[in-house]
């Protein structure tokens, strides 16, 4: 199960990076105050970095619990 989680983790952390530099969140010229006056981009860059961190948490405590 813990091997599991972790190869959970890293296939997280290729897709979020993969995320990060997509046309998905980078978009040319558009500057759409969605949410408290901040881009879309800004957002979309909150989002991916909770997730990050998210996941980093999630592998050290699996990590930790193969010792």
């Amino acid at each position: 199960m813990k091997r599991k989680v972790w190869l959970l983790c890293k296939i997280t952390y290729v897709v979020l990076i993969l995320i990060t530099f997509s046309p998905l969140v980078l978009s040319e010229n558009k500057v759409e105050p969605p949410l408290f006056m901040m881009p879309k981009v800004l957002w979309n860059g909150i989002l991916i970095s909770l997730g990050f961190i998210v996941v980093t948490l999630v592998g050290a405590l699996v990590a930790n619990s193969e010792k």
